[in-house]
């Protein structure tokens, strides 16, 4: 009794799908249609949903670059040191870590002098009434405003030079105990850029891209101390290439690297701490002994002058 029950439900289910075989394709057709076209919807919200700055100030920028740029190639012909002076602002930017043209940096000084300009304008006209402190305050204003960027750029390179000295012997670490667990040299790579992140990770997921791109190791590591232009970074390279060519084991390399810079770091630290008493004599002797002595000698200061006033 049950099989007949289940044998004719199955036979009622086969017919029903051999009879509305076109219309379930049909149906199908439409699903796959609607979700191509919610996709591509969800790739426009992507695209909306980009800040003003990826979508329109960046792109502007890009192009006002590229005119200035045109409109300089006659100039750099006649003049060479502007050429030389734009490609060492472009490697200052790489050193900070900018993925930015110089021409896009020269705007974005020209736009800091203008912003403070305009706000040293505003603030004399506010707090002074005086035309010659005004002009002053407008002159200190966009002198602040041209060097600010400089500055900054400055202290980018620097800060990001210290982290990769600071991540430098832990990267070495992990390399020579991947190494040692038998991946290569690219694998070890591809494992510490999944592991860990920072300014370092970034530069070595370049080299790794690089490489995997055709280009020769030797070259990507003297494009990757290029690019860092860190002392330890480059002592580093040296000695990979060196093990590469002579055929040196790079694990015993990466282990007596990661020993060495933590016994560099630590005498840069021994080092710091000494400097640190000379160093604070000068604010000791403008904030500090000044009130010291406003303490000790305001007393006796106040009575002698109530002496000899009354006197």
């Amino acid at each position: 009794m049950w099989t007949m029950t289940i044998s004719s439900a199955v036979l009622t289910f086969l017919v029903i799908l051999i009879v509305f075989r076109h219309r379930i394709r049909s149906e199908q057709v439409k699903a796959a249609q609607i979700e191509s076209f919610r996709a591509k919807r969800r790739y426009i919200d992507e695209e909306l949903e980009l800040s003003l700055w990826d979508r329109f100030i960046k792109p502007a920028i890009r192009k006002i670059s590229a005119q200035i740029s045109k409109m300089n190639r006659p100039r750099r012909s006649k003049a060479p040191t502007k050429k030389t002076n734009a490609t060492d602002m472009d490697k200052t930017l790489r050193l900070a870590g900018l993925r930015i043209h110089s021409q896009e940096f020269i705007l974005i000084r020209i736009a800091s002098a203008v912003i403070f300009m305009f706000a040293g304008l505003a603030l004399a006209g506010v707090m002074f009434k005086e035309a010659e402190i005004q002009f002053l305050v407008f002159l200190v204003a966009m002198t602040i405003g041209v060097i600010s960027p400089t500055f900054t750029l400055r202290f980018l390179v620097k800060n990001r030079q210290e982290l990769i000295e600071n991540q430098l012997p832990t990267v070495m670490d992990i390399l020579s105990v991947s190494i040692e667990a038998g991946l290569g040299f690219d694998a070890a790579l591809l494992k510490v850029i999944d592991r860990y992140d920072g300014p370092l990770i970034d530069e070595l997921a370049l080299l790794y891209r690089e490489i995997q791109m055709g280009k020769p190791r030797r070259e990507a590591l003297v494009a990757l101390t290029e690019r860092s232009n860190v002392a330890e970074l480059q002592t580093f390279v040296t000695s990979v290439i060196q093990a590469d060519q002579f055929g040196t084991p790079i694990k015993n390399v990466l282990r007596s690297q990661a020993v060495q810079l933590r016994v560099s770091r630590r005498q840069k630290a021994q080092e710091k701490g000494m400097k640190a008493p000379v160093r604070m004599v000068l604010p000791m002797v403008i904030f500090i002994f000044p009130v010291v002595f406003i303490v000790l000698l305001g007393p006796t200061v106040i009575q002698l002058i109530e002496q000899f006033g009354t006197g």
